[in-house]
């Protein structure tokens, strides 16, 4: 199994609005993942995202340049200081490659769990607009790929 983390696009000022959507800068940041995203041909049962609408238009744009079977579906306990076992334990259920839309620090958390490292160490770095892939290795996830809006870093 596969599992695509992303952090959104950065975001317009909360102060103009609390549920701020993409910058148009961090829809850029979106659009350049999402063609690198493209060239590797990625298939996911579905492309989960938080109930932020910066999340939800992430999973938007970046839906386009993947397959999704079950397409994009709002999923409760991405939000930033959600607990991660829920997630974990919808993640152990699982048997297909999923993608998970969300936010700082709930991904590094999530990251630094199913790696096993310390999430203190802030191992996994999440800048905006930035989307890993971790597969199961044994008895732990594995960071294969990292996709950001100026870098791509795979494992093959």
């Amino acid at each position: 199994m596969k599992l695509y983390l992303v952090r959104h696009g950065q975001a317009k000022d909360s102060s103009e609005d609390p549920d701020p959507p993409l910058s148009d800068y961090g829809q850029k940041e979106v659009d350049h993942v999402a063609q690198k995203l493209k060239k590797h041909d990625v298939q996911v049962q579905a492309v989960y995202h938080s109930r932020k609408l910066r999340a939800k238009e992430t999973a938007i744009t970046l839906s386009a340049s993947l397959t999704a079977i079950d397409g994009i579906l709002e999923l409760d306990g991405l939000r930033p200081m959600d607990p991660i076992e829920p997630i974990i334990q919808l993640i152990s259920e699982e048997s297909h490659d999923i993608m998970l839309v969300g936010h700082l620090p709930f991904m590094n958390y999530l990251a630094s769990h199913l790696t096993q490292i310390d999430e203190q160490e802030a191992f996994i770095q999440f800048p905006t607009a930035c989307m890993i892939c971790l597969e199961e290795e044994r008895d732990r996830w594995a960071v294969t790929l990292r996709i950001t809006p100026d870098t791509i870093w795979s494992r093959s």
